[in-house]
């Protein structure tokens, strides 16, 4: 997306040295962020989403769609969506699939957004 800063996240815990989170951060610097890809992340580890949270930096909707090799890993399960508000978190649900090998490249795409100009979007793992 042009005119967007992005910034794939990770983070570890437990001591485990293993990430417990990915997801990405967009910032439309000053405009509002449009449908389309954010990103990617490229975990070099095997693991399994379970939950996610989305945060925005006004009152809006949007819909994120998770992707592996070009296709919705969410399927017709409940994907990272804000309506009417500034966050919301779920665990998974009704995913086609959560869990991923190592080295595999997760796509994170809008795929409807209206008011953010900044959004931030991380997927819990085990």
């Amino acid at each position: 997306m042009s005119g967007t800063n992005q910034e794939i996240e990770g983070g570890s815990g437990g001591g485990s040295g293993t990430p417990t989170q990915i997801g990405v951060s967009v910032d439309g610097l000053g405009s509002a962020i449009q449908v389309g890809s954010l990103g990617f992340s490229l975990p070099n580890f095997a693991g399994t989403i379970v939950s996610w949270n989305i945060i925005g930096d006004v009152v809006g909707d949007v819909v994120v769609d998770i992707k592996v090799g070009g296709v919705s890993i969410v399927g017709a399960g409940n994907k990272p969506t804000i309506v009417a508000g500034t966050n919301a978190s779920a665990a998974v649900a009704g995913w086609t699939t959560a869990a991923f090998v190592a080295n595999t490249a997760i796509e994170y795409e809008i795929t409807s957004v209206a008011t953010f100009k900044r959004l931030n979007l991380v997927l819990n793992l085990i």
